[in-house]
């Protein structure tokens, strides 16, 4: 018996010892980007003592993983370097960034800019629910901002915070019970228990109390029948913001849109009640919006509000257009131009319009027709006439009016040769416009156009170039002799028409070949885009852009460089010169290099060790076409993984999607950065992101470990708060355009994004995540949800 209670004993101190052990053993610390949580937070100050929002940025990243670093960015909100940076990194934390919610009420105090003190509230908003407790506690605060924000913080965190809002609005501190009505304006369904509450603060002396609190009776609904004698009531409010919430809550309970109607003729609540009415998409109301358009103080509010009650509208705009007693007819006009194609049943109306005595109601229709577009064809004849206004400004909007309608406009065609004459500037602009606009329908204009290049001279000579190339049809001699213009304008126009119009015959791309060699860089320069418009990879001009990568002018070396990209393969054999490129002085001679050679993917191997060099460049454009460059080489390239790898680290957030992507391609060489691209998942930017979560089912099993950080973003699916790049930097096209100015050469960072990925700005976040689910574990799919 001893012997047992010993074993006994002996087993229970074996359990206790293994036990804590288990518990003794330390948890296994977060690693991300290759460093363990402890070395970020160890960093988050350089060597002058100064923060480092780089290192505070990445905590962000690092998401609820970087709890253990909270204690170092409540420090970093005491310290001007740190504070912002702090502030949204302890919201991508969220919840486990709860005991930052004193210092950051702090902060709120101290911040004076309106995007800090934003800041702090998303922040809070995101540590959401365990913050309540907190946040109670400032709602009786000395200072009334805090106050403020409390109750708004409590008010966006929603359903959970609803009793200590109940609370709220039985406060005796008037200023309380304010805010939280106003709070819990924001909660989608306000709480039927809240009804009582709400019908008394129907009668509160604070007049957004009481609008706030019709305004979310309203939000109850049908339920709220109770509310509705009180609402009446408030319909006789000294205030029109309280008239109008109580006659649109009585819409939502009782189904009366006649207060809400009855509104539009009280003065004072006119503008709010017809804006509501229009949210509503009330067309009951249409008849009452139709008279005010006789009555000059509401007729542009009325006009405004019927475009936005469809056909209905419409037909009540354009009943109002044709009869000449009304007094706003230029604004109805004016008002179905802003509607676009859906005024096209005004169409009759707006044509009729083109012969009223008011200049300004001419000017007006002939916009809108223009607007249209092509579903007013039938105007076209009846805007030839108007082109003969005797005022300036009619005459010119029926011609761009012509060029909006499109090739519909073909019978328009003499008229506006006709106008190629005329001695105003801008009227003549349009008419080119015009013309190219209707395309091959307007070939008879080729000739006048011609004519009108020596003319014009350098004002409308990028214009016909345009119409030109948009007309098309063969190369005509006056055009090859524009080549050798003595204006260098002209000469620009004739190389940018050419290439529009695909090239033409050996003899005009002779002419080009040459005009690569102008005396005038500019005239280079459009001549090699034009080049590479043509698309055509004839060996002359291919060895003739080569030749001009040399040129002594870094923009012509650039646009020589993007033009071989835009002949594409073709041009395979000048990747040497493109390599040599690659080292260019100007940036954006390397950017278009890389770009070229990207387009030649996978013909082009030996470019592959350039271009890995080119991920380290110092300017993140080159980096990020680099990037995708190599991508487009495909598994040829896989000696780049490693390198494309640590680019998804890059401080340029382009040059991380670009390279998640190129990894993409690179699948199955690539399954060595799986983790990499799963830590990628957290980055702050949103094309990131998805990039790296259409990138890993690529790679096949060897994505199962990022499968958890997929259902995470999967479930994200209010995602309000995201952490931007703080450095800021040039992006966009480089040399970007006057709006009459010679065409440039498009970035290739903008041209290869839009090329690969037109939506990225917008980027589906939870879509990319479940399509990667479906792809890499599709039981894992099915239990968080995809659908």
């Amino acid at each position: 018996m001893r012997l047992s209670r010993l074993a006994l004993i002996g087993f229970a101190l074996f359990i206790f010892a293994h036990n804590h052990q288990v518990m003794a053993q330390p948890t296994k610390e977060p690693v991300y980007k290759g460093k363990p949580l402890s070395a970020w937070v160890a960093a988050i100050k350089d060597k002058d003592g100064k923060y480092d929002y780089r290192v505070i940025h990445t905590l962000g990243e690092m998401g609820p993983d970087a709890s253990s670093a909270v204690p170092a960015l409540i420090e970093a909100l005491d310290h001007e370097s740190g504070r912002f940076s702090a502030i949204c990194a302890l919201g991508e934390i969220g919840p486990e960034a709860k005991a930052a919610i004193p210092k950051l009420m702090e902060c709120y105090l101290v911040i004076c800019n309106e995007l800090g003190s934003y800041k702090v509230g998303f922040t809070l908003e995101m540590i959401g629910e365990p913050g309540i407790p907190h946040l109670t506690k400032y709602l009786h605060s000395k200072d009334a901002r805090q106050r403020r924000l409390a109750m708004s913080v409590l008010g966006q965190i929603g359903e959970p915070a609803t009793p200590i809002l109940m609370d709220a609005l039985k406060d005796v501190d008037p200023d309380v019970r304010q805010m939280a009505v106003l709070a819990m304006g924001h909660i989608k369904q306000a709480p039927k228990e809240a009804m009582e509450l709400l019908i008394e603060a129907l009668k509160d002396k604070e007049k957004e109390t009481r609008e706030y609190a019709a305004r979310l009776l309203k939000a109850i609904g049908k339920e709220a029948k109770a509310a509705v004698r009180p609402l009446r009531l408030a319909l006789k409010d000294d205030e029109a913001s309280v008239r109008v919430a109580a006659a649109v809550a009585l819409a939502s309970i009782d189904s009366d849109l006649e207060p809400l109607i009855e509104a539009l003729h009280d003065k004072a609540a006119r503008v709010n009640a017809t804006l509501e009415l229009v949210d509503l998409k009330a067309k009951d109301a249409v008849p009452a919006l139709f008279k005010f358009l006789y009555d000059p103080e509401g007729a542009h509010l009325a006009a405004s509000a019927l475009t936005n009650m469809g056909n209905t509208g419409v037909t009540a705009l354009a009943v109002a257009l044709r009869d000449p007693n009304c007094p706003s007819l230029a604004h109805i006009a004016k008002e179905l131009g802003y509607m676009h194609s859906d005024a096209a049943p005004a169409v009759t109306a707006l044509i009729e319009a083109l012969n009223a005595d008011d200049h300004a109601i001419r000017e007006a229709a002939a916009r809108a027709l223009g607007n249209i577009g092509p579903l007013a064809k039938s105007s076209v004849l009846f805007l030839v006439d108007v082109i003969d206004d005797i005022e300036l400004e009619v005459s010119r909007e029926a011609v761009e009016a012509l060029g909006k309608i499109g090739p519909n406009a073909k019978e328009a065609v003499p008229a506006l040769i006709k106008v190629l004459d005329s001695p105003d500037g801008l009227l003549v602009r349009n008419a080119i416009e015009a013309l190219g606009a209707i395309g091959p329908n307007a070939n008879a204009a080729v000739g006048p156009l011609l004519k009108a290049l020596p003319v014009h001279g350098d004002g409308s000579a990028h214009t016909i170039a345009e119409a030109l190339g948009q007309i098309g049809g063969k190369v005509e001699q006056p055009l090859l002799d524009a080549l050798t213009d003595e204006k260098p304008g002209i000469r620009m126009a004739a190389a940018h028409a050419i290439g529009l119009m695909g090239g033409g015959d050996t003899a005009a791309q002779t002419l080009l070949i040459a005009a690569l060699s102008d005396k005038d860089p500019e005239v280079r320069r459009v001549t090699a885009l034009a080049i590479g418009n043509t698309h055509v990879g004839s060996k002359d001009m291919v060895n003739a852009l080569g030749e001009a990568l040399k040129d002594s002018n870094s923009k012509v070396r650039a646009c020589a460089a993007f033009g071989i990209g835009q002949i594409g393969v073709s041009a395979k054999g000048t990747a040497d010169q493109l390599i040599t490129t690659l080292n260019d002085a100007d940036f954006e001679a390397r950017c278009a290099a890389a770009y070229a050679l990207g387009r030649m993917g996978p013909e082009v191997p030996e470019s592959v060790g350039s271009l890995i060099k080119a991920l380290e460049d110092e300017r993140s454009d080159v980096r990020q076409v680099a990037a995708w460059a190599l991508g487009q080489v495909g598994l040829t390239a896989k000696m780049a993984v490693a390198p494309l790898t640590k680019s998804l680290w890059d401080e340029d957030s382009d040059v991380r999607m670009c390279a998640a992507r190129a990894l993409g391609m690179m699948a199955p060489e690539s399954k060595v950065a799986a983790k990499e691209l799963a830590d990628a998942l957290k980055d702050s930017n949103d094309g990131v992101r998805v990039a790296a979560a259409r990138a890993l089912p690529q790679l096949g099993p060897d994505a199962k470990p990022a499968v958890p950080a997929l259902i995470t973003m999967w479930m994200d699916k209010n995602r309000k708060f995201k952490l931007e790049r703080w450095n800021l930097r040039q992006t966009g096209v480089v040399g970007t355009p006057s709006e009459w100015s010679w065409p440039e050469m498009k970035s290739p960072t903008s041209f290869i994004l839009e090329e690969k990925d037109p939506e990225h700005a917008q980027a589906n976040i939870r879509y990319a995540a479940a399509t990667a689910l479906q792809a890499i574990d599709p039981e894992a799919a099915r239990r968080a949800g995809v659908k």
